[in-house]
């Protein structure tokens, strides 16, 4: 298909040799991330399970959501997810909703501070490079306003020099990740940063 490469997976990753995957600017991939024929299915796909799972979510019930992994008092963990890329945005999202977590998503940094203002997450998943303001404006602001102040951020970009993770920190982002992302390294971060920051917080 146009658009599509060929990802080599390394052999000491589970699932099979390579997988179809949609070369997106950033490079955003999962190795290991979820089922692995999730790794070839289209946005659409991706979103319809993501609806199925969410509609189990909301069916459950007060003790269920108490039971689940990962929670900060009692309810589960709430992500926010800001990219500009679609596909890399919903795959994302689908990826963290089957780790246990509550993902909402946000396509630009405008939108980013909207939600957060209005529903403040417990952690962002902020993308660096996107048009008009991008993620370390975003940071910055978050980090300016009294509200969102305490959001911890972790910052991802296909930059992974020395100064990229160095604006990222005088920023004031938590954590700094480089694309293309693996499932065994994001997860675990996500964990250790949400323990540091609320002591409530509950996983596996």
């Amino acid at each position: 298909m146009d658009g599509e490469k060929e990802l080599r997976i390394p052999p000491v990753l589970a699932g099979p040799a390579s997988v179809p995957c949609a070369m997106q600017r950033g490079g955003l991939v999962f190795a290991r991330a979820c089922p692995t024929h999730w790794l070839s299915r289209s946005s659409d796909e991706l979103s319809c399970e993501q609806e199925r799972r969410d509609q189990c979510v909301g069916s459950a019930s007060a003790t269920q959501l108490q039971n689940m992994s990962p929670s900060i008092d009692g309810r589960p963990a709430c992500l926010l997810i800001v990219e500009d890329n679609r596909e890399n945005r919903e795959l994302l999202a689908v990826v963290l909703t089957w780790e246990g977590f509550v993902c909402v998503t946000a396509a630009s940094g405008e939108e980013a501070l909207a939600t957060a203002a209005r529903e403040p997450p417990d952690l962002i998943l902020l993308d660096v490079m996107m048009p008009g303001m991008d993620g370390y404006e975003v940071t910055a602001r978050l980090k300016g306003d009294s509200a969102t102040k305490n959001i911890p951020i972790i910052m991802v970009t296909a930059m992974a020099d020395y100064n990229a993770k160095e604006r990222a920190r005088s920023a004031g982002a938590e954590d700094f990740l480089a694309k293309p992302i693996n499932r065994d390294v994001l997860v675990p971060r996500l964990h250790r940063l949400l323990r540091e920051t609320y002591a409530d917080y509950h996983d596996k």
